[in-house]
């Protein structure tokens, strides 16, 4: 059965909003391990996303967690690179354009504050096989800091472990 032109649009569609939510629930799990890591070890909760790095890179240089600063250091400085696409994954404006031969691409819009009354539209372009590729890489990311995190809990006895 031949797929017509509006469901190969609707079909683009569903499948970029899908992917759009894996990008943000890889981004999700990280923030919420980074802010747990902190409130157990700094007794105090990190709300943005700065704080968190800031506070993870903290631990990261206390003696009893040495063995973990290169690790902490490494995957606090990789989060830094996915969440400009979770800024226009979450708060931005998708929209999709197919041509007639069903080339397409999809264009991002977001605001970013750039002071008191001041904002600028950002805008970027991306398709399927990048928005796949970012699933994937963050995907492996998420697994990473779990690893790290897991071992983290276990050698340091910092339960509740909140991932298992």
């Amino acid at each position: 059965m031949e797929v017509s032109q509006d469901q190969a649009h609707q079909n683009l569609i569903d499948e970029a909003i899908y992917l759009r939510g894996r990008i943000i629930a890889g981004y999700a799990q990280v923030e919420f391990l980074l802010a747990d890591l902190i409130s157990k070890l700094e007794y105090r909760f990190a709300y943005r996303i700065e704080s968190r790095i800031k506070g993870v890179r903290k631990i990261a240089e206390m003696p009893e967690y040495e063995a973990y600063r290169y690790d902490l250091n490494r995957l606090a400085d990789e989060l830094l690179i996915y969440d400009e696409l979770r800024q226009f994954m979450a708060h931005g404006f998708m929209r999709a354009e197919v041509d007639k031969v069903g080339d397409h691409r999809f264009q991002l819009l977001r605001y970013t504050r750039e002071g008191e009354g001041k904002y600028e539209l950002m805008q970027s372009t991306t398709d399927i096989p990048r928005l796949k590729q970012a699933v994937s890489d963050i995907g492996s990311y998420v697994g990473e800091v779990m690893s790290l995190f897991e071992r983290m809990y276990r050698e340091k006895k910092l339960e509740p472990m909140p991932i298992r």
